[in-house]
């Protein structure tokens, strides 16, 4: 066996000694990676479980042109589960005062939004009231 022989299998069992070395460590490293960003994405960015929250319920009986005021409404708490989309949040209750209600609501159930006189607007008739207010007058071509 001549030198340069010799030479080449050292060179070689070193480099298997390092990729035996290197490669299992490289996959822990990228294992503990991976537990650490899932860990700190489940603390800080996964969606949360619902939790209990206040809602404004009729505490009596609404029908269609009753006036909404402070003795016909209440707070109560319910689960996040049962929540309408279009649920009226404690601090907007105040919005409610004085407007009618254009469907009836039986006592203890949630009033929404789309009970009441209120109008809401939907999306296409938003999104064209900002156009409208980012170019009030439209130029005309001449």
């Amino acid at each position: 066996m001549t030198m340069e022989d010799k030479l080449a299998q050292s060179i070689e069992r070193r480099l298997k000694w390092l990729f035996w070395l290197f490669v299992p460590g490289a996959f822990v490293y990228l294992l503990v990676a991976a537990v650490l960003l899932t860990m700190i994405y489940n603390e800080h960015f996964a969606p949360k479980p619902a939790k209990d929250g206040d809602i404004v319920v009729a505490r009596v009986d609404l029908a269609v042109g009753d006036e909404l005021s402070r003795t016909n409404l209440a707070l109560r708490t319910m689960a996040k589960e049962q929540w309408p989309e279009d649920l009226v949040s404690p601090g907007h209750a105040r919005y409610l005062l004085g407007h009618k209600m254009v469907r009836s609501v039986s006592k203890g159930l949630p009033v929404t939004w789309y009970h009441t006189d209120i109008p809401i607007p939907t999306p296409s008739v938003a999104s064209e009231q900002v156009r409208h207010e980012l170019n009030p007058e439209p130029e005309v071509a001449r």
